[in-house]
């Protein structure tokens, strides 16, 4: 994974550049499905040590870091994230986790995140960018030149496909799921309560329906 170094004190030129405004928002926002939002967003970093830092962000779901803008113009993975605690984009809540990023979801008592992921492909052709093959990532970084990658759009003959894991907190660790019907299969003493749910909430978006799932569940246990 590409890690955006600097030859000054990493912490202190971290909290410097995200405390600067970002005047060249404007001309780099629009749409495209390898970042999680279609532009820059306000955000707050919680450091380890307590400290905040703000700042506009966005996430990269082909590199799976959080970018932001630097003072040169050019858009730059945030490091060192080893010493983020959470970072706050809206009401959303993300939190590094084994070289990532994994989007809080607001569960009452389970634990439970979304992992947003983008693969990325040229003419048709999958260069799976973020995958474990070493020839893979070389071929993308070679054809995306001058950190292409990081800009909001990507170049016309290239293709995004984005899609999302969910981890829930079962057992004392994490369990992977792709949709809200999975649940049944982590918590199978309460197969028919869920399915039972899903199908009666007619909610759309997994994440939602994830989310509702699990406080149904912790409500039920609770009564």
């Amino acid at each position: 994974m590409r890690i955006e170094k600097y030859g000054i004190n990493k912490t202190f030129l971290l909290i410097v550049v995200l405390l600067l405004p970002s005047l060249r928002l404007s001309a780099q926002t629009t749409k495209s499905s390898h970042f999680l939002f279609d532009d820059f967003r306000p955000a707050e970093i919680l450091h380890k040590d307590k400290k905040t830092s703000k700042g506009e962000l966005n996430y990269n779901k082909a590199t799976r870091e959080m970018v932001f803008v630097g003072t040169d113009g050019q858009n730059k993975a945030l490091y060192p994230v080893s010493n983020i605690d959470t970072i706050y984009i809206g009401a959303l809540k993300f939190i590094p986790y084994d070289k990532d990023f994994y989007e809080v979801l607001p569960t009452s008592q389970y634990r439970a995140y979304a992992a947003h992921r983008c693969d990325i492909s040229v003419k048709g052709q999958n260069v799976g960018y973020g995958s474990s093959s070493t020839t893979a990532v070389h071929e993308v970084s070679s054809i995306v030149s001058l950190d292409g990658i990081y800009h909001l759009k990507l170049p016309d003959n290239y293709i995004s496909r984005p899609y999302v894991y969910y981890y829930v907190w079962v057992d004392g660790e994490m369990k992977r799921i792709k949709k809200a019907k999975d649940l049944q299969k982590l918590f199978p003493e309460h197969k028919k309560e869920l399915a039972a749910f899903l199908k009666n909430n007619k909610i759309k978006d997994d994440k939602e329906q994830i989310v509702a799932a699990l406080n149904d569940l912790e409500a039920r246990k609770n009564n």
